[in-house]
């Protein structure tokens, strides 16, 4: 613990509490199933593209999971191949 607060800040890490404030209450109670959906709002975040990304795939295979299938069965439903 000592190790982990004589690090510095980093952008990385300020985004991440950055990306957990503000989005949290956006993505909170939505289904992670309707991607198209999240993806929406995710956009309407004042979040990088980085951010975004990182958080739509989160959501992907946590949709996968919810639906009880692989991630790339979950996706190629999504496409409209399932």
């Amino acid at each position: 613990q000592a190790y982990l607060a004589a690090l510095p800040m980093s952008d990385d890490l300020s985004d991440a509490a950055r990306i957990s404030s503000e989005t949290a209450l956006t993505l909170v109670g939505m289904d992670p199933r309707e991607q198209s959906l999240v993806d929406e709002k995710l956009q309407k975040c004042n979040l990088g593209s980085a951010a975004m990304l990182a958080i739509s795939i989160a959501v992907c295979r946590a949709g996968a999971a919810a639906k009880g299938l692989p991630l790339y069965q979950h996706i190629s439903e999504l496409e409209g191949n399932g």
